[in-house]
């Protein structure tokens, strides 16, 4: 996957005109009670694209035992077991499925994103905010070596490192508890302040791909003029 030309400087001026947040959030069809609760951070806003495998289930428990809201959107549709889990505390959302671009404004303005699969990981990195990541499930948990090997890359905490396994690998109990523990004041702010949430500071080039399109188009121009002069 390719990024935008000056996808960071876009990102950084859409998110510094309030209006764009609340038009976004009516869009998806949040209450303006919820709206308010985002904008003044009295509510945490975790995006959630997840197979469904995931743990969710053990998240909505870590996040009844935090002191802020919260509320889960998701384009997923949420299980009775889930749905049993939310409350005022724990708000539970779906909405639609939007365009790349209305995605990406979720990820910037959300507190967590947890996604899958590849396209979603880069679209999240780029977004620059704590984020989860879950590979599509293999054989022989080939998924879970990609995701050791992308996490070896990476700048993350080595707790960090555990709540990604969890999340992929399905064990509720730990996810829980290394949520919490991650989401404690000084684990938080670690993880919220480290380089490489975002591709700039990502050292894995294969997955950051730092080149933009019209960079790459002139490399495509350069050698079909190579290839012209060669004949």
């Amino acid at each position: 996957m390719l990024r935008e030309h000056k996808l960071p400087e876009q990102r950084l001026a859409w998110k510094s005109q309030a209006a764009n947040p609340r038009s976004l959030w009516t869009k998806i069809g949040l209450s303006p009670k919820i709206q308010a609760e985002l904008a003044d951070a009295r509510r945490q806003q975790i995006l959630m694209f997840n197979y469904a495998d995931a743990p969710v289930e053990s998240l909505l428990l870590a996040l009844q035992q935090e002191e802020q809201p919260a509320l889960v959107l998701s384009p997923n549709a949420f299980t009775p077991a889930q749905y049993a889990l939310a409350s005022e505390h724990v708000v539970l959302h779906t909405f639609d499925f939007v365009d790349q671009q209305e995605f990406d404004r979720l990820l910037w303005v959300s507190d967590l994103n947890i996604v899958r699969g590849e396209d979603s990981l880069l679209r999240a990195l780029w977004a620059d905010k704590p984020m989860i990541w879950q590979p599509y499930v293999q054989d022989e948990n080939l998924h879970l070596v990609k995701l050791q090997a992308l996490l070896d890359s990476s700048p993350l905490d080595t707790a960090i490192h555990k709540l990604w396994l969890y999340w992929a690998s399905g064990d509720g109990t730990k996810f829980t508890e290394q949520y919490l523990h991650c989401r404690q004041p000084k684990e938080w702010l670690q993880w919220r302040k480290k380089p490489g949430h975002g591709s700039r500071n990502w050292p894995n080039r294969a997955i950051s791909a730092h080149v933009s399109l019209p960079s790459v188009l002139k490399s495509y121009d350069r050698a079909k003029i190579t290839l012209l002069d060669l004949r």
